[in-house]
Formats: structure tokens, sequence, C-alpha cells
């Protein structure tokens, strides 16, 4: 390798990097998919006092989503 051409590649400018609008774009589906997902299930968020209060929400939600007569 060349010394001088190194020393000069080390030493240009950096241009910010371009990313294409897709990676955006796929995690905004994601985000959508995910909220309208919750929206078709009716999965509410429990409001409590703490944690054995969330593990039982959590339960009575798995029942009721998972009940043949929801």
């Amino acid at each position: 390798m060349d010394v001088e051409t190194d020393t000069a590649t080390a030493r240009s400018p950096r241009r910010p990097r371009r990313h294409d609008k897709t990676r955006m774009e796929a995690f905004s589906d994601g985000v959508f998919a995910f909220a309208i997902t919750l929206l078709v299930l009716d999965i509410v968020i429990p409001s409590g006092e703490g944690d054995r209060d969330l593990l039982g929400a959590c339960l009575d939600q798995w029942r009721r989503s998972t009940s043949p007569t929801s």
C-alpha cells in the first residue's frame, strides 16, 4: 500500500451516509402492524399498582384471547 494514498484517504472529509428510505418504511410498517394487531385483539393496557397486578392482568388477557367464546 502506498502511504500517501492512506493519509490522503484519512484526511478527506467524510460524507454522511445516505440511507434508503426503505429502512424507515419497513420500520413504520412494523409499528403499524403491531398497533393494528393490538387493536384487533382488543388488548388493553392494565392499570395496576405492581408486578403482581400486571401478571394477573396478563393472565386474564390470555384467557380472554384464547377462549372459544370471546
